[in-house]
């Protein structure tokens, strides 16, 4: 049953008056020239790069300037204006030395105030958002303010941290797209619960937050594209770019495995007991399993290797947060058996993409003979588009190291992929291949193996 927050006592919320609509233009010139406002960006386009917020030039005189970068999820700090009229321009690096224009958009910054401006949606046809509030923030009491940006008419509830959810309070129905009055609560620790209007089913519960600093929030709720049942995200914006996401404690987790045991042995993986059924059966070598869904907790991971009785690892610690996805590489080094994970990027790019590049490759010094001469050797990797080379490519690795993984973005396009070793005077090309990136192409594991004395990579996505 939905509970009335006017009937509530264990919680104190006091709602105010703001101002939460799409802007009205405005001439600089009714407003008074020493007056200033805020301006903050929010980035909740869902397949969106990286974008660049550059506030144009109002005067001839003045310049382009761009203020701040944010990734999907994430807001600019709060910039103070001149209240008046602006215009800016969404761009991304579609290289490494370029810009290119997304959109472009006219706004009015007003006095004493803050103008949210949030790109959402799908990013080649945003919807852009824009919200004027005015901070109020009582002593020993937080302010803040509710956005759903799901295309869903929500309900929010609030319960101090050791309650549950039949004790909590509903704060309100929120309609898309809109941001709600504001809301103060009081100093103390609290979790926030997500139903659809006037249901009683929670789709997202929070995990305990702390509230000891007198500031002004906005609460916003954003699609999950992560593992697990629930369908959203909540996210905290404050005045600085640091926002703070919040996941569903009860969502599950999941995980896939990387077979790296370059000897052509599949392996079976046991999770925390080793019974007569492996968990995934015969994982073949230099591939990846398929991911399953986990619940959250920490786990013991064994590894045997099919159709014997030995054992490659034993007792791998693997924990899963809610929501979390993650890969975990088994590889092998002189004969010792061993396994790293890795969280991987879920997140839908149109226009750029996660690249991580693993190194598993063990090399044996020729001179040497004994098995404790055996090292690890460190590889450079290049995306080298045409009219390129590798002296002039932006996206390069550089002394990639025997289980070390590294990153890099790289925008749509057809590459070729070197891998060398050596220093820049003497470089022993080991691997060039061609890779190509488009809008379906998601982010991606790159894996360097030595099968059989070549050198090869294995792709898949995170």
């Amino acid at each position: 049953m939905l509970k009335n927050f006017a009937n509530s006592s264990c919680l104190t919320l006091l709602p105010t008056l703001v101002i939460s609509a799409l802007l009205s233009a405005c001439s600089s010139s009714d407003e008074d020239a020493n007056e200033t406002g805020f301006v903050q960006f929010y980035n909740a386009a869902t397949n969106s790069p990286n974008i660049y917020w550059q506030m144009n030039a109002v005067e001839e005189d003045d310049e382009d300037i761009i203020l701040a970068s944010s990734s999907y999820g994430d807001a600019s700090s709060r910039y103070t204006y001149a209240s008046g009229e602006f215009s800016a321009d969404l761009l991304w690096l579609e290289d490494a030395n370029s810009y290119a224009t997304l959109n472009e958009l006219n706004d009015t910054i007003t006095a004493d105030q803050t103008n949210l401006v949030v790109v959402a949606g799908n990013i080649d046809d945003p919807t852009f958002l824009s919200f004027n509030y005015q901070e109020d923030t009582p002593e020993e009491q937080i302010e803040f303010r509710f956005l759903p940006l799901t295309g869903q008419t929500l309900d929010l509830y609030i319960s101090p941290s050791e309650k549950s959810f039949a004790d909590a309070d509903l704060i309100g129905t929120f309609v898309a797209n809109n941001l709600s009055d504001s809301f103060n609560l009081d100093f103390d620790e609290y979790k926030f619960y997500i139903t659809q209007a006037g249901a009683n089913t929670v789709l997202f519960e929070s995990s305990t937050t702390t509230f000891s600093i007198a500031k002004s929030y906005v609460f916003t709720v954003l699609p999950s594209n992560s593992p697990g049942q629930s369908p959203f995200l909540l996210q905290r914006i404050d005045s600085t770019s640091s926002t703070l996401t919040y996941r569903d404690i009860n969502a599950a987790g999941e995980y896939k495995i990387f077979n790296g045991l370059a000897d052509q042995q599949a392996v079976d993986l046991y999770i925390d007991n080793i019974d007569e059924t492996p968990e995934i059966s015969a994982i073949a070598s230099n591939s990846f399993s398929t991911a399953t869904e986990l619940e959250v907790g920490d786990y013991s991971l064994n590894f045997k290797l099919a159709n014997s009785d030995e054992f490659a690892v034993q007792n791998y610690l693997l924990t899963l947060n809610p929501n979390e996805d993650n890969t975990t590489f088994l590889y092998s080094v002189a004969d010792t058996y061993w396994a790293i994970t890795l969280d991987n990027n879920n997140q839908v790019s149109f226009y750029e993409h996660d690249i991580k590049f693993i190194n598993l490759v063990e090399v044996i010094n020729e001179d040497d003979i004994d098995e404790e001469d055996q090292i690890d050797e460190e590889f450079d990797v290049f995306y080298v588009k045409a009219g390129e080379t590798i002296e002039s490519t932006p996206y390069y690795l550089s002394n990639v190291d025997l289980a070390e993984m590294q990153r890099v973005i790289l925008p749509n396009g057809d590459y070729n992929i070197f891998v060398t070793r050596g220093d820049a005077d003497s470089r022993e090309l080991l691997i060039k291949q061609a890779y190509t990136l488009d809008k379906n192409s998601g982010n991606q594991y790159l894996v360097l193996q030595q099968v059989n004395g070549e050198f090869q990579l294995t792709i898949d996505n995170q």
